[in-house]
């Protein structure tokens, strides 16, 4: 194309070397008559007016050069918008002023200065992918200021991709910002990842639980070398020297006035795993009233007892166990159903789907047979014979202290916690008020409600229909304090990082890597080609006319 374009001048300097200078033989000097005088001999330049022929042959040649420089220069209207799929965990916070977080916003600040009406699609890459909308280059970095917070607790791309795939077109890029490596294979057809990540040593508080009583903290040193920390809840401190890529577990006892704790270790690269709140657990204990004969109510109390949540009483049950008929009115029971008096024993057949049976091993329990058949759901049988139902309110098992040895078996307190934990699951309002980011919340409408709203956002976490139980479960609730409101209702709880995974900076790294899309590859740039090849050609007809014509005469 330059070399075309050097052609421009030739075609000049040829017409002003076309004359030169030769002897010409006439009949008579009349007939050639001229008002300039003729160059002694060779080759010299000559002054002359561009005849319309060098006219057209340069426009001619100037359309071939414009229309091979055309597809070279952008088109910002054709170019392929670009979806961002950026990492929104909270180890994008590690570092003071080279964080990662700091260095893809002055990365992205740069491409929307670049490409200032290009379209980029915001996708962030969370406990769950969130589209936050479209935006233009010059307005990338501010949005970006205020959504892209990274204070999630994980990063799940593929949830992200598949939001990418619904919003792209055909002709689409995507760029995914992070601070891990990628896998070994190559990033897909039209996607470029780039990561600003870089190995750090960190502290995190791992794992916490507040009990009415005392706090336990599970502090993790994430470094190759043993290091110094110190710990502290409230008035209470200590001290940690951990051994490198190991754990330390931390107890404080509680007063009963402590409301709020705050929890923070020594200043370390990554702030936001460095402290927690913990909110008062003193949940109401469940109340289970014994309606059974001697030898079996020595058995479920001596269960019972080894749970500090349960409260043996009479007065307004919330549990009843019992051998024998229930009153109408009964609330949520266990039944307690005699055998036949033989026993059997071999591999029984529980039901996963079932917190009732949560952590618990029959293998070496004797059974029972059952004088009569159990109702509801089987929870637990061998082979055509049912061990433990439940339906509605009701839950039945077979169990004989003469007859079976269940009540000798490690699976027997266990069962009993299992159950007095789904009586306290089904309680109005909020199992626990303190999670981890990413455990799951339960709570239980009041009667009547229907909408689960996050205040003062107004935004609906969770809408009911009226076929649906009143339990809800969110799992994708923000790191930080959150109040859930249903109608007059309010409960309050605390969503703290503890993610060891996500705490460990060892395995940062920094890398880019693109793999072109052939069908974007040509979009981008200008396409309009023909417009000027035409203009040739239209040209070209106009010089063969005018020299046809020129002959003639």
């Amino acid at each position: 194309m330059l070399w075309a374009l050097a052609s421009t001048p030739l075609l000049a300097l040829i017409y002003f070397l076309s004359k030169r200078s030769s002897v010409r033989h006439v009949s008579m000097l009349r007939l050639w008559s001229t008002g300039r005088r003729p160059p002694s001999r060779g080759r010299k330049f000559r002054w002359m007016p561009f005849p319309p022929v060098f006219i057209l042959e340069l426009l001619i040649l100037l359309l071939l050069v414009f229309a091979a420089l055309l597809p070279f220069f952008p088109d910002a209207r054709r170019t392929p918008p670009l979806t961002l799929i950026l990492d929104n965990s909270y180890s994008m916070r590690a570092g003071k002023t080279d964080s990662a977080h700091i260095l893809a916003l002055q990365h992205l600040k740069e491409l929307g200065t670049k490409e200032p009406r290009r379209e980029f699609r915001v996708i962030l890459a969370g406990r769950g992918a969130r589209h936050l909308g479209s935006y233009a280059g010059n307005e990338l970095v501010a949005r970006l200021t205020e959504h892209w917070l990274c204070d999630e607790s994980d990063a799940r791309f593929p949830e992200a991709f598949l939001v990418a795939e619904r919003l792209e077109t055909r002709f689409s890029e995507r760029l995914v910002i992070s601070d891990h490596r990628w896998s070994d294979s190559e990033p897909p057809p039209g996607c470029s990842y780039v990561a600003f990540g870089r190995p750090r040593e960190n502290f995190a508080i791992t794992g916490a639980v507040r009990e009415p009583h005392r706090v336990m903290f599970l502090v993790g040193n994430f470094s190759d070398t043993a290091r110094e920390t110190e710990l502290t809840a409230g008035a209470a401190r200590q001290k940690l020297l951990i051994p490198p890529g190991d754990f330390a577990k931390v107890v404080f006892p509680l007063s009963d006035d402590v409301g709020t704790l705050d929890a923070f270790l020594s200043p370390d690269i990554l702030d936001f795993d460095q402290s927690i709140r913990l909110l008062p657990e003193n949940p109401p204990p469940v109340r289970v009233q014994l309606v059974l004969s001697e030898e079996r109510r020595k058995a479920v109390a001596t269960a019972f007892q080894a749970n500090p949540r349960v409260r043996l009483t009479d007065e307004n049950p919330e549990l009843l166990v019992s051998d024998s008929a229930l009153p109408p009115n009964a609330p949520q029971s266990v039944s307690l159903l005699d055998g036949d008096g033989k026993t059997f024993s071999g591999p029984v057949a529980p039901s996963r789907n079932s917190p009732l049976l949560d952590g618990l091993d029959f293998r070496s329990v004797l059974w029972s047979v059952p004088a009569k058949p159990l109702t509801g759901a089987p929870l637990l049988q061998l082979g055509e014979t049912f061990l433990i139902t439940h339906r509605g309110r009701r839950i039945e098992a077979v169990w004989s202290p003469k007859s079976s040895n269940w009540h000798l078996t490690p699976s027997w307190p266990g069962w009993w916690y299992n159950v007095t934990e789904f009586v306290a699951g089904n309680r109005t309002g909020l199992t626990e008020h303190n999670y981890s980011s990413g455990a799951p919340v339960r709570l239980r409408l009041p009667a009547g409600e229907r909408e689960l709203v996050i205040v003062p956002e107004g935004r609906t976490a969770y809408r009911l229909f009226p076929d649906m139980a009143q339990q809800v479960i969110l799992e994708k609730l923000p790191v930080g304090p959150v109040k859930l409101q249903a109608g007059n209702h309010r409960w309050e709880l605390i969503v703290n990082p503890l993610n060891a995974a996500e705490s460990d900076l060892r395995g940062l790294s920094s890398e880019h890597r693109s793999t072109p899309s052939p069908q974007t590859e040509h979009l981008g740039r200008i396409d309009l080609v023909w417009a000027p090849l035409l203009a040739a050609l239209a040209l070209l007809g106009v010089h063969q006319w005018y020299l046809r014509r020129r002959r003639e005469i």
